[in-house]
């Protein structure tokens, strides 16, 4: 699925009855839904019927470009980056071991929610 369809896939896959949280992960192709278990067969019945036809259609609805996630990426690797050197160039060595390991505890505590 192309990315810029992504959008219209959660909206519709979001608008099923029972469902109550969707991700998509665009990189390995894979989405999770969150749904009733009384409502199963709904959830799956309207899952089939999602085709390249609905998600245009869902597409056509929209009233805003989104920003391309590309630039948000980008983005995300600038202030990674700069921070970093701010952190090497302007804090003495314990203070920028403290925010490593803050820095790697969030991202741990992350990983354990995903993975639970």
């Amino acid at each position: 699925m192309p990315e810029s369809d992504l959008d219209a896939l959660l909206k519709l896959s979001g608008d099923i009855d029972g469902v109550h949280k969707v991700r998509v992960y665009g990189r390995i192709g894979q989405m999770a839904l969150e749904y009733d278990e009384q409502c199963r067969a709904g959830v799956l019945d309207a899952l089939c019927a999602l085709d390249a036809q609905a998600i245009a259609d869902a597409k056509t609805g929209y009233v805003m470009q989104l920003e391309p996630r590309k630039h948000k990426l980008v983005m995300d690797l600038a202030t990674l980056i700069g921070a970093h050197y701010a952190r090497r160039w302007f804090l003495p060595t314990p203070l920028r071991a403290v925010f490593v390991v803050a820095g790697y505890m969030a991202f741990l505590r992350a990983a354990l929610h995903e993975l639970a």
